[in-house]
């Protein structure tokens, strides 16, 4: 088997050395994996900053959705997703800041990510947020400033 993968290894193509790169070395402890998202929709709110000014993250909501026929009843049905999106990135946060409005229609980008925080009465509530790594705005706001 061993010898196989060492033989696959050879081939020039990308797909396969990407495949398989994380296979040809018997002696490797880590996995390769994939946390990726794209998602387009339309904005919730205005973005919020949170943290503090030096250590800050914007954070938005997004709504996307999917339309089906319901098989009983014949009626279409449109269900709603809502997702929490946050920037860490400095000049993305700032951008999407000062220009991203409630109910502009954009793309975006990242990774998914799972935390715990303590609500107000001690509970540990699961939150799962997209880690943006790029939003691109399809009608702009650019001539307006945040006031």
């Amino acid at each position: 088997m061993a010898s196989q993968i060492v033989t696959l290894k050879c081939i020039k193509s990308s797909w396969s050395s990407i495949f398989f790169r994380s296979y040809c070395d018997l002696n490797t402890k880590y996995e390769r994996s994939l946390n990726s998202v794209q998602l387009i929709g339309r904005t919730g709110n205005d973005p919020q900053k949170r943290g503090s000014e030096t250590n800050s993250v914007t954070v938005f909501s997004l709504a996307t959705n999917i339309t089906y026929k319901n098989s009983d009843t014949g009626n279409v049905t449109q269900k709603v997703d809502w997702h929490r999106i946050c920037i860490f990135k400095p000049g993305l946060k700032d951008l999407v800041y000062n220009y991203l409005r409630k109910g502009q229609r954009v793309y975006v980008s990242g990774k998914i990510s799972y935390g715990e925080v303590n609500d107000d009465f001690g509970k540990k509530v699961i939150l799962t947020s997209i880690i943006a790594e790029d939003v691109i705005f399809f009608n702009s706001a650019f001539p307006q400033n945040k006031i």
